[in-house]
């Protein structure tokens, strides 16, 4: 019996529709069941579970499960039976020492005993200035990335909240995501708290001079010491910024010419020896982790990435360029198919065992929440520039960080199968059944149905992730053909041969999204047909 709760409690209300076209669809399955057993499950994981599982800080994850497989069509009883696989390890909330206010909001930024404030905070937040007001105010703007009143040396002191939005292989961004996408206040005041008190680990990728038009303004009205301290902030934003990189790419009108594409920066990387295991880490060890790759690169090759990622998508005088909703849609296709080049064909090798790296896999489940995010409801322009330029180079410096793996791509789309069909006993199908000469399309005429009602019952977290957003990757591009990302143009200042490119891109087509699914799905074991669950893998591609 489903126990009933108030549906109309203002932080879990039924999920509304998300609020772009480009967002992620429900398939068929839920019901009014559904939706109070998935209601309930939240509204308990609020009340009860802390962000963090242990004092490693490992994320919890029940929400996103229970989230991504509801979208997928599950029903209650197995929403229901998803949470409880969760709740026996999680780290119960306590009260903080102190309530958060506007007030000292700055002062215990990272610092995990105060994740129930600020969870209490963000609640009470939200439903009084919606989620777009409250994005912008607390993670966007220059006030809650900058503190005017603090020394531009004193970096750690400053909140960074874009920063912390995006460190921790994405959780608080992804966490955050389902709230907004869903339309749940409660999930995403969970994200927001959860940013709050993560370390601020990429600076070099969220700098201080992507705020200096707004910086500046908060000194209108201001007292004369904060004044003085804007003066000092802004004064070193010239050392910052890439003025240069910013030159070739703007017009004297303001409007951008052609950017440098997603697989000339991949090309550039994958060809310069600096970004190679062997130069970045040399002597490391048994004692060396996963964070450990990633504050190496941040440390000896950050800045080169983020001139890569302002080539790729300019940052410097946002508010001078004139950015189009159709141009960040095409920089966002592209984000999309690097993260997933980078995992499924990174991880690809022929006659290997398919390596699905645990930490690359996050770059593929993070960006299906980049249409939610970017949706014009949600955000202003300016901030959507910003949250896809420090997306795209935090990524970069993940694919670096675990090796950046060699990408076969015309081997890859030549060796692996765009149909998969489940293992074990298959039903006989009538003699009328269509099409008449192929029998593996007589039992999986559509491999999604297949790979998702599969992936539905995986007791692993992370797999329903990674597949819904291949499915939903699939339902946006699955028609690009062959030659879609072939360079075009001819001239210097075109993206064309006269620039370096993946080799094979031109054999790359939207199949590749179901390739990488059937490659995931056997690799972490087709438990609903029999087999054994698989793991993810933490090799990384270092040799």
């Amino acid at each position: 019996m489903v126990e009933e709760i108030d549906t109309r409690d203002s932080l879990y209300p039924i999920p509304s529709h998300p609020p772009s076209h480009l967002s992620p669809y429900r398939l068929a399955g839920i019901d009014h069941v559904s939706d109070l057993v998935l209601l309930k499950c939240l509204k308990d994981n609020n009340k009860r579970w802390h962000c963090f599982f242990n004092d490693k800080h490992f994320h919890n994850h029940a929400t996103h499960h229970l989230l991504a497989i509801y979208a997928l069509g599950a029903p209650g009883p197995l929403i229901e039976a998803a949470y409880e696989t969760h709740v026996g390890y999680q780290q119960p909330v306590v009260k903080s020492p102190e309530p958060i206010d506007e007030h000292n909001f700055n002062k215990h930024l990272g610092d995990d005993k105060y994740y129930h404030a600020y969870l209490e905070f963000f609640n009470s937040t939200l439903l009084e200035k919606g989620i777009p007001a409250t994005l912008q105010e607390y993670i966007f703007s220059p006030r809650a990335n900058i503190d005017p009143a603090i020394s531009e040396t004193d970096v750690d002191r400053h909140p960074q909240m874009l920063n912390r939005l995006l460190a921790g292989l994405f959780h608080p961004f992804i966490h955050a995501g389902y709230g907004v996408e869903f339309g749940l206040p409660g999930q995403l005041a969970e994200g927001l708290a959860m940013t709050a008190v993560h370390d601020a680990t990429s600076n070099v990728h969220v700098p201080f001079s992507l705020f200096a038009t707004g910086l500046k303004n908060l000194a209108s009205n201001a007292p004369a010491t904060v004044i003085g301290a804007v003066s000092r902030l802004t004064s070193m934003f010239p050392s910052l910024s890439l003025g240069s990189v910013m030159s070739s790419v703007k017009t004297q009108t303001g409007v951008l010419k052609e950017d440098v594409d997603f697989f000339t920066i991949m090309t550039k990387v994958l060809s310069d020896s600096r970004f190679s295991p062997a130069t970045l880490f040399p002597t490391r060890g048994p004692n060396f982790g996963e964070a450990d790759y990633l504050s190496t690169v941040l440390d000896k090759c950050g800045e080169e990435l983020r001139v890569y990622a302002e080539e790729w998508l300019p940052t410097q005088n946002v508010s001078e360029v004139v950015y189009t909703d159709e141009h960040l849609l095409k920089k966002m296709e592209e984000m999309i198919w690097m993260n997933v080049v980078i995992f499924g064909i990174g991880g690809w090798g022929q006659d290997k065992p398919f390596n699905a790296d645990f930490l690359l896999m996050h770059l593929v489940t993070s960006a299906i929440f980049l249409p939610t995010y970017l949706a014009p409801s949600v955000l202003p322009m300016r901030s959507r520039v910003l949250l896809l330029h420090t997306y795209f180079s935090t990524s970069l410096a993940t694919w670096v960080g675990r090796g950046r793996p060699r990408l076969s791509m015309r081997a890859f789309m030549r060796l692996t199968n765009p149909h998969v069909v489940p293992p074990g006993a298959m039903p006989e199908p009538a003699k009328d059944t269509l099409p008449p000469h192929d029998k593996l399309l007589k039992l999986t005429p559509d491999t999604w149905l297949a790979i998702v009602q599969s992936t539905l019952v995986h007791p692993d977290e992370h797999l329903c992730k990674i597949q819904r957003a291949l499915f939903h990757y699939s339902t946006l591009y699955g028609n690009r053909p062959k030659g879609y990302w072939k360079p075009k143009g001819k001239g210097p200042d075109d993206i064309g041969e006269d620039r370096p490119t993946l080799e094979g891109i031109e054999d790359l087509d939207g199949t590749v999204f179901a390739r990488v699914a059937g490659l995931t799905a056997n690799s972490l074991g087709w438990m609903r047909e029999g087999k054994e669950q698989g793991k993810w893998r933490f090799d990384g591609f270092f040799e």
